[in-house]
């Protein structure tokens, strides 16, 4: 009888730590940033990205590994970083769309950052969410966003918004792509167009 009620025991002793162990509330592990990085070779600036696509709202980390002062420009003048001597900038892929970036205004090296549109790949219905941009993006940003169904031609569905994101109504049994270019709205210049983002419903 007590080596029933001690095994009992030892039992709900390992289910309880199992359920801890588990709990869906558990603090989960930051990602890790994609870094960005710039340095000089013979006097050339160079911007190098090891992983050039970046998933929409991933954290990206400007690091500088020179000791002195580079600044990182996207060239179609969607924002411009300062990077101090032996510096960092924390950001993140605020929008999406391909963005190349040079240092010190030196296009020889630059390197292009690319991200997609964040939506469900196979949703529950035919109308879903379909996001382009995060907390962080400026303010003088605006998006294009296209879509095509299977690989047929590209249709606008919004020509130059300012909104981050859209519920899209579509029909079922479908391939769905979809491409965001971010623009500049102070000198009308556009970044290329992000990789595609495929649905099917």
């Amino acid at each position: 009888m007590g080596a029933t009620i001690v095994s009992t025991l030892v039992a709900l002793a390992l289910m309880l730590t199992t359920a801890i162990a588990t709990r869906s509330d558990a603090a989960p592990t930051a990602p890790t940033p994609i870094f960005v990085d710039a340095y000089e070779v013979e006097g050339d600036c160079i911007v190098r990205l090891l992983r050039p696509k970046v998933k929409l709202g991933y954290p990206v980390t400007w690091q500088n590994e020179e000791s002195k002062k580079l600044t990182v420009r996207e060239t179609k003048g969607l924002w411009t970083i300062e990077l101090t001597a032996d510096g960092t900038y924390k950001g993140r892929a605020w929008a999406a769309g391909s963005f190349r970036q040079d240092c010190d205004d030196d296009p020889m090296f630059s390197n292009t950052m690319r991200v997609p549109p964040k939506a469900p790949a196979t949703p529950t219905t035919s109308t879903f969410r379909v996001t382009w941009a995060v907390a962080g993006a400026k303010a003088f940003w605006r998006y294009r966003v296209e879509y095509r169904i299977g690989s047929g031609a590209w249709k606008v569905w919004r020509p130059k918004t300012a909104g981050w994101s859209a519920v899209f109504s579509g029909q079922t049994n479908k391939v769905y792509g979809f491409r965001v270019a971010t623009v500049n709205s102070k000198n009308g210049e556009a970044s290329n167009w992000s990789p595609i983002r495929k649905v099917s419903t």
